[in-house]
C-alpha cells in the first residue's frame, strides 16, 4: 500500500509538473490558428499612438489598426480578442515571449522587424511628418534642416522608425530624444525640450486637433526623408510560426481594404485616398 501511495505521489507531481510546463510553454508548443479554433481568446498588444490605437472615454480600444482588425477577425469568425497595453518600444519584445500573441498599433514594417516578425499586408502608406512651435520659430522644413543646425533637437517615439530617419538625415544621436507617447512628445516640444517632433503626418494631425490652439502646428511645407517608394506601411505582427493565421489574415485583408466599407471606416480616424494601401501582390513591400 504504502508502495502505491508513492507511485500515486510520483503521477501526481509528474502530471503538475507537465501542467506547469505547458502553461509556461503558452503559444510556442501549438499553433496559433488551432488554440483559436478551439475558441481561445487572441492575445492582442497594442501602444498609444493616435490614430492608430488610442482609448476610447469608457476604456475601449479604437483607432485605425483595432477597428480595421477586428472587421479582419470577425471575417475569419474570431470574435474573442483580449487587450494588452505596453510600451511602443516593448512590443516585439512581448510577442517573442509569448506574452501576447500580435501587435496591432499601426507598426511599421522595416527590413530589421520583418526579418524576425510575420508582418501582414500594410493597412495604409504614410509619410513622415514633422511637428514643431506654432509659427515655426526654428524655419524647419526637413529634419536635414535639424541636423544642419547646432544644439537643436528633435523628439521620436521610442522604437519608431523616425529615429532611423533621423540617423540617415545626420542628426547627431545625442540630439535625438526618444519619448513613450505622442502626448509626452508634444508636451516636451511645448516647453522647448525639443525643436521638432517627428511622427507620421496622420498621427500628428490627430494630435493636433486635440491640442491647444496657437501652440503647436504642423512644419509646412515638410520634405518627408523618404520618397513613396519608402514610405511608412503599418501592419500587423505576428510571430513567424502563425503563419497559418498570417494567411487568413493577409487574405481578409485583401477583401477589405481599399472596399467602401474600410474607406468609411478609417475616414474617422483622419485616413483618406492619400494613406489608402495598395493591395496587388502577395503582401507589402518588405514583408517577404
Amino acid at each position: 500500500m504504502l508502495r502505491n501511495a508513492y507511485l500515486i505521489a510520483a503521477l501526481i507531481v509528474v502530471a503538475a509538473a507537465i501542467l506547469v510546463a505547458r502553461q509556461v510553454a503558452g503559444p510556442h508548443d501549438e499553433p496559433l490558428a488551432s488554440r483559436l479554433e478551439r475558441g481561445e481568446a487572441l492575445r492582442v498588444g497594442y501602444a498609444i499612438e493616435a490614430p492608430f490605437a488610442f482609448l476610447q472615454a469608457d476604456g475601449s480600444i479604437s483607432g485605425e489598426a483595432p477597428e480595421v482588425f477586428r472587421e479582419v477577425m470577425r471575417e475569419l469568425g474570431h470574435s474573442r480578442v483580449e487587450w494588452f497595453y505596453s510600451e511602443f518600444g516593448s512590443l516585439l519584445h512581448e510577442l517573442a515571449s509569448g506574452r501576447i500573441d500580435a501587435i496591432v498599433c499601426g507598426m511599421f514594417i522595416t527590413p530589421e522587424r520583418a526579418a524576425a516578425f510575420r508582418f501582414s499586408r500594410p493597412t495604409a502608406i504614410v509619410r513622415t511628418g514633422l511637428l514643431v512651435r506654432a509659427g515655426n520659430p526654428k524655419g524647419l522644413h526637413a529634419l536635414a534642416d535639424i541636423a544642419a543646425s547646432d544644439g537643436l533637437r528633435l523628439g521620436v517615439l521610442d522604437g519608431a522608425v523616425e529615429y532611423d530617419q533621423a540617423m540617415a538625415a545626420g542628426v547627431p544621436a545625442e540630439r535625438v530624444l526618444a519619448f513613450p507617447d505622442p502626448a509626452t512628445a508634444a508636451g516636451a516640444l511645448a516647453h522647448g525640450l525639443v525643436d521638432g517632433f517627428a511622427l507620421s503626418a496622420v498621427s500628428l494631425r490627430h494630435l493636433l486637433a486635440s491640442a491647444p490652439p496657437g501652440l503647436l502646428a504642423l512644419a509646412e511645407p515638410f520634405r518627408p526623408p523618404t520618397d513613396d517608394s519608402a514610405a511608412g506601411h503599418p501592419a500587423f505582427v505576428f510571430r513567424k510560426g502563425d503563419e497559418e493565421l498570417a494567411v487568413r489574415v493577409d487574405e481578409a485583408l485583401a477583401r477589405f481594404l481599399r472596399s467602401p466599407a474600410h474607406r468609411t471606416l478609417v475616414a474617422r480616424f483622419g485616413f483618406d485616398d492619400a494613406e489608402m494601401p495598395a493591395v496587388a501582390g502577395p503582401r507589402g513591400p518588405s514583408a517577404q
